[in-house]
């Protein structure tokens, strides 16, 4: 993913790219938990990303 985000940072368009795994160690670093795909919901989520998204859903930990 680095190789891949090196090149969609050469334009303003995109400041990172993740895959799934990439991205639920990157929210479990901030404290997320149960960190799992899901699929496209209308209710949440924009038509127009509805290819190409990955949705994924999180819980935030409770402060100790």
């Amino acid at each position: 993913m680095e190789h891949i985000n090196y090149h969609f940072r050469q334009g303003d368009q995109h400041r990172f790219v993740y895959d799934f795994k990439t991205l639920a160690q990157a929210l479990t670093s901030l404290g997320f938990q149960d960190v799992e795909r899901r699929d496209y919901d209308p209710e949440l989520d924009s038509s127009d990303r509805k290819i190409g998204t990955l949705y994924v859903k999180a819980r935030k930990a409770e402060a100790q």
